[in-house]
């Protein structure tokens, strides 16, 4: 029976392909979904439980959002997004974008009109177009390596909490910027809009708790040296939040952790060092002297004890022997 499931399951992944559909199928459709178009054609909405046209126009409505699934990897597209599929890549005209990834060969190919980059690996990131063409991709879980599909070729590695952007021409990946992740998965509609797993939920909860305790005292400030700014902002949180309260999840450069004053060995220990050999003189506690005390005097009772029962050395038997002769 299981067989037959699985030969049902890729028999229409097939299908799909032979009549010009992506492997990508629909799993969530949020708000008013999202509206295919064609050349000459009137715009179709898409239909839940159905496969992602190739090569055709697909744009996310405002206040809307899709969820897909592909093997081994589950995206989300966000409000007012645009792109089309390929059996090759992902075309993201406009717009922000999840990627899942849950194996580590899995790779993805991402272009938008001026760029092109290729990401290896198994977490989950965040990728939004600029308007200039270019990319900025935050990590969230899991380690991606991107490859920028240019003549320099140049690569960066995706660690969570780290923002690398991509600009059009030959500059290639910025230098990576740490981000506010509560902050990110509070505000972002692509991580906290959807329905989530607990597995994922624990996940996104877990990652930030870390980042917070490393990186807790480090300065907030508003904008960093590139001016690169986040904007995966979820559509209820824009009501609550202010400006000022989205600029502080820009964190100030920092490679995550914060060297702390006092010596490294003693933040490990959790006390002070000593060297092998060395006496320790340790303050005992008004009960420890008592029990202390208490097993002296019952050492110094001991022998005395003994000794009263003693009745002296035992004599070996040819001593006694000899004795009894003189006797006699």
């Amino acid at each position: 029976m299981e067989r037959k499931i699985i030969v049902f399951i890729c028999l229409i992944f097939s299908l799909g392909q032979i009549f010009g559909q992506s492997s990508h199928l629909l799993l969530v459709s949020q708000g008013d979904g999202a509206e295919v178009s064609k050349p000459g054609e009137e715009k179709v909405a898409l239909a839940k439980a159905s496969f992602l046209p190739n090569d055709e126009e697909i744009a996310v409505l405002s206040k809307s959002g899709l969820e897909t699934m592909m093997a081994g990897a589950t995206f989300r597209f966000g409000e007012n997004t645009a792109f089309r599929l390929s059996d090759e890549s992902i075309i993201l005209d406009s717009g922000s974008m999840m990627i899942q990834s849950r194996k580590i060969q899995n790779t993805v190919k991402i272009k938008s009109q001026n760029l092109s980059t290729t990401l290896s690996g198994a977490g989950t990131c965040l990728l939004e177009v600029e308007k200039s063409g270019g990319f900025k991709i935050v990590g969230v879980l899991g380690r991606f390596k991107m490859k920028c599909d240019s003549k320099d070729s140049s690569s960066a590695e995706l660690m969570p909490g780290g923002l690398i952007a991509l600009k059009s021409g030959d500059s290639g990946f910025s230098k990576s910027t740490n981000i506010n992740l509560s902050k990110l998965i509070e505000t972002s509609y692509l991580l906290s809009g959807f329905p989530n797993s607990s597995t994922f939920q624990n996940s996104l909860a877990s990652i930030a708790r870390q980042q917070s305790n490393a990186i807790g005292s480090s300065t907030i400030s508003d904008n960093d040296e590139n001016g690169i700014s986040v904007n995966f902002d979820n559509p209820a949180k824009d009501a609550e939040d202010s400006e000022d309260d989205r600029a502080s999840s820009i964190v100030s450069e920092d490679e995550g952790y914060v060297i702390p004053e006092d010596d490294p060995l003693s933040e490990l220990l959790g006390r002070a060092p000593r060297k092998f050999g060395e006496t320790l003189a340790v303050p005992l506690s008004a009960e420890a002297s008592k029990e202390l005390e208490l097993l002296s005097s019952q050492n110094n009772q001991a022998p005395a004890a003994n000794k009263q029962g003693e009745q002296g050395p035992r004599p070996f038997p040819s001593r006694l022997l000899r004795k009894s002769k003189v006797q006699k």
